[in-house]
């Protein structure tokens, strides 16, 4: 067993009442009635991993009515026979957008480094739009798994940002902008695409691999498009697409607007498979990503509603290949009996959730 939170403290967190809860290494399910504060508990996590909530723009959202600011701790160890080692996480969001992140005792800048040592995968409602959304989905997806893997990739695509910033603020006014910029957003490109190039072209055999074992599917092809001409230097595309940028305002080619397509058979994914075939699909392409990790068994899945247009067969697929894998997971669902079938046997904490209070699930 890898790397897996062991206790989670949370307090002001909507409608959940402070928390301190100790989780099992490998699944843990909440079950209860809609509303009752399930998928907060969910969201706690998110935030802690991420620095933010997957359900919210604002942090005036999740912190509790009343309240000015939430509080997420939670320990990692390191594995299961270690219990008294690993290290503390934590994040403080207020109402005024203050924030602090911890590790251990050190306050960090970023939830980078909260991220690297609690690498999320979340499944709900909104997973489909990986495959249905726009070309950025699929890019977060792709940068995401290049952050785990390639220690220099979030400080390269950062500068390259930095450069696109200030030379669309140019753009904007009109005027062409400084070469310094150019210069400085074409070499960090140029990392961020080879760092992406070499991701994919690993992702795409492990995901290969695991849809043919998983689902039986075999005609899947991954396309990438890196944001420019594939036969043309990126100073060269810059130069000649000037007049458009400044007409537009803003840069219309590059690492940005690169784009990952997802085919079955030469067509869409999303205009072959059903709703339900591609959330199942899209759960595929996560554990492939979580395969991928330097230490695969850190990787923790949130699960919210594990059934909802999943049927039987692809729950039992999905929960099989987490348990496989050695990862932790949380699942949320409304019926105690309708989630231990789907879970086929396999060993759960199990919690009840009602009215915001979180207590171990006794039947």
């Amino acid at each position: 067993m890898g790397a897996h939170l062991s206790r989670l403290i949370l307090s002001n967190i909507r409608n959940l009442a402070e928390t301190d809860l100790a989780l099992a290494p490998k699944l843990n399910v909440f079950v209860g009635a809609n509303g009752s504060g399930k998928t907060s508990l969910l969201e706690a996590i998110h935030v802690l991993g991420v620095g933010r909530s997957f359900r919210a723009r604002s942090m005036q959202q999740v912190i509790s009515f009343g309240a000015q600011d939430c509080l997420v701790r939670a320990k990692v160890n390191p594995n299961a026979e270690q219990p008294h080692s690993g290290v503390w996480l934590g994040v403080a969001r207020d109402l005024a957008g203050g924030v602090q992140y911890r590790v251990g005792e050190k306050v960090e800048k970023s939830s980078a480094e909260l991220t690297k040592k609690l690498p999320l995968q979340l499944i709900d409602v909104n997973s489909p739009l990986l495959l249905e959304g726009g070309p950025s989905y699929r890019r977060q997806f792709v940068d995401w798994g290049v952050f785990h893997v390639e220690h220099d990739f979030l400080n390269n695509w950062r500068l390259m940002q930095r450069a696109l910033e200030q030379r669309n603020a140019a753009l904007k006014k009109r005027q062409q902008p400084p070469a310094v910029w150019d210069e400085l957003y074409i070499k960090y490109s140029l990392a961020v695409d080879s760092a992406r190039l070499r991701y994919i072209a690993k992702f795409s055999e492990i995901f290969a691999a695991m849809l043919r074992e998983l689902l039986d599917i075999t005609n899947i092809e991954l396309r990438y498009f890196r944001g420019w001409s594939e036969d043309k230097d990126l100073f060269a595309v810059l130069s000649s697409t000037l007049s458009l940028d400044l007409a537009l305002g803003y840069t219309n080619r590059g690492p940005h607007r690169a784009e990952l397509e997802v085919l079955i058979g030469g067509r869409a994914v999303k205009s072959v498979l059903s709703r339900g075939q591609l959330k199942i699909f899209v759960c595929v392409m996560l554990l492939a990503r979580t395969k991928l990790l330097e230490t695969v068994q850190s990787g923790v899945f949130l699960i919210d509603d594990l059934h909802a247009e999943l049927d039987k067969r692809s729950c039992s697929i999905f929960v099989s290949a987490i348990k496989a894998l050695g990862c932790q997971a949380f699942i949320t669902g409304v019926e105690a009996d309708v989630l231990n079938a789907l879970l086929q046997g396999c060993a759960a904490q199990m919690f009840h959730v009602e009215q915001g209070r979180i207590e171990e699930y006794t039947g």
